[in-house]
Parts: C-alpha cells; structure tokens; sequence
C-alpha cells in the first residue's frame, strides 16, 4: 500500500488511487474544518452557539443602553440649556415691555393730570368771571334776605 503525505486535513490515496482514512495527527484540524462546514450546512445553532448569541446580544444591549442614556442625557443638557435661553429671552422681553410701560403710562399720565389741571384752571377762572360779574347782585340778594327775616 502506498501513502503520500498530503498538507494537513486532506485525505490520502492509497494504490487502487482510492481516499483513504484521515491521519490521526491531522484529526483536530479536519474536525474543526468539518465542524465550521456543518455549522455553515446546519439550521440550527447548538446550545454554545445559542449562549454565545445571547452573551453578545447582551453586550450589544448594554453598549446601545448607553449609547441611549448618553444621549438622553446630551438632549436633557439641550433641553435645559434651550429652556434657560427662553426664559431669559421671555423675562428679558418683559422687563423692556414693563420699562416701555411705566415711561408710556407716565407720559399718559402727565398728560392727563395737565388736561385735568387745565379743565379746573378753566373751572377756576370761570367761577372769578361768574363773582366778578354777579358779586354785587349776590351781596344785594344777601343783603335783602337778612333784611327781610329781620323785619
């Protein structure tokens, strides 16, 4: 019988030009090469395959968790920041609109304290002219009634 001495995991001819056995020294490397062929074949996974699956779907789910948690954590900095910018815009605004306020309503005011002040001046000089006018009428019409309940 003749054999020749091929590379590790191929199989040897023998004289009738046949395949032979396997050599036992290359046993462990053709049964990781027809392990990794049966894996790629087969429909299942084995219960090693299936704990490696889990072991990395879970690393994966911790790495993505936080990814998300960094994340929520960049928006809520966002969020803060933006809402702190607001409320300074609003009560920014609001202090100018109050500002503008007080000048507008002291202005209107002023203004309508010196209509009230003119309409009374008005008042006032009307009363001077209406005595100046009836004052002598007035103390005579005095006069006569203090008169008549004497008499």
């Amino acid at each position: 019988m003749q054999t020749k001495f091929l590379d590790y995991g191929k199989r040897v001819q023998n004289k009738d030009n046949k395949f032979g056995a396997i050599l036992p020294f290359d046993f462990i490397k053709v049964s990781a090469i027809i392990g990794a062929y049966i894996a790629e074949k087969r429909d299942y996974m084995t219960p090693i395959e299936i704990l490696n699956k889990i072991v990395e779907a879970e690393s994966n789910a911790r790495e993505i968790y936080n990814e998300a948690d960094s994340l929520r954590e960049g928006f809520d900095s966002y969020v803060n920041e933006h809402i702190e910018k607001l409320k300074k815009d609003y009560y920014e605004r609001a202090e100018k609109a109050i500002a503008e306020a007080k000048v507008s309503e002291a202005a209107r005011a002023d203004a309508e304290i010196a209509e009230l002040n003119a309409k009374l001046q008005a008042e006032l000089e009307d009363a001077k002219n209406r005595y100046e006018r009836e004052k002598d009428a007035i103390v005579q019409k005095i006069f006569k009634m203090a008169v008549d309940v004497d008499a």
